[in-house]
């Protein structure tokens, strides 16, 4: 049995969520709210948050998403060891906090309010 802290992630999310709210595009969003929540948590301010959004899209390259995936994790390493975080030991303990079903009415109430985004075409 796999339990690697993405299967651990998988099977909370599975029990936590809907398979709409488990949907590519709705992670996607998520993801983005975890690291615009991150860099506004080290104080970056939003037009420097906007500033990258514009650099990044006004580029002519997409990358590949497998590629982009593990730039994100070398990025979060990186930073978490430039902050002083174990970055294991922060997913361990916010799986944990989450993890409970107390949280799950409330996650579930949260995600209600967020933005949605409309099917989108992945780029692979």
């Amino acid at each position: 049995m796999d339990r690697s802290f993405q299967s651990r992630v998988a099977s909370w999310s599975d029990k936590c969520f809907s398979e709409e709210v488990i949907t590519v595009d709705t992670r996607l969003l998520r993801f983005i709210e975890e690291a615009l929540e991150l860099i506004q948590s080290c104080n970056i301010d939003r037009s420097i948050a906007i500033e990258m959004v514009n650099y990044v899209y006004d580029r002519n390259h997409k990358g590949s998403i497998e590629n982009e995936v593990g730039d994100v994790m070398v990025t979060l390493a990186a930073l978490s060891q430039s902050l002083g975080i174990k970055m294991d030991g922060a997913g361990e303990r916010a799986l944990i906090r989450i993890n409970k079903p107390d949280k799950f009415s409330k996650i579930k109430e949260n995600e209600k309010s967020k933005p949605k985004l409309i099917k989108m075409e992945m780029n692979t």
